[in-house]
């Protein structure tokens, strides 16, 4: 693997077993993480304090812009059958941008956010 390498990582269930394998390389010594750049498919919107949706994605868009490339992109899919918070069905739209979470989703996403009031919440998707 490039020392390098700029890998765009996943939430979720679905990369939980390659994430177990890259840490279980890591602790072997196989794997060096140390110069890796790991950036996001999706992030929460409205965590912190709320934000202008365009101006999160156009600072997303600069910081890999900034890194050159995603050299490799773990996806998972969703119950509904989403990919990186992009629902089913919805235009596809190749840079940063703001999405509407489905019911569906919103709902699946309690599995890993322990925090109800935010089940509304849109998410910034690649």
């Amino acid at each position: 693997m490039n020392p390098r390498a700029v890998l765009g990582l996943s939430t979720g269930s679905t990369p939980i077993g390659v994430y177990d394998r890259l840490v279980e390389w890591h602790q072997k010594g196989q794997l060096d993480f140390s110069g890796l750049t790991t950036i996001n498919l999706d992030e929460y919107k409205g965590l912190g304090a709320e934000e202008d949706s365009d101006k999160a994605c156009r600072e997303y868009e600069e910081i890999i812009a900034e890194k050159g490339r995603i050299d490799l992109q773990l996806l998972g899919l969703g119950a509904n059958g989403h990919i990186g918070f992009n629902e089913p069905g919805d235009a596809f739209i190749s840079d940063t941008h703001c999405v509407k979470l489905r019911r569906e989703s919103r709902h699946q996403s309690l599995n890993f956010i322990l925090i109800l009031p935010y089940l509304r919440m849109r998410r910034l998707s690649l």
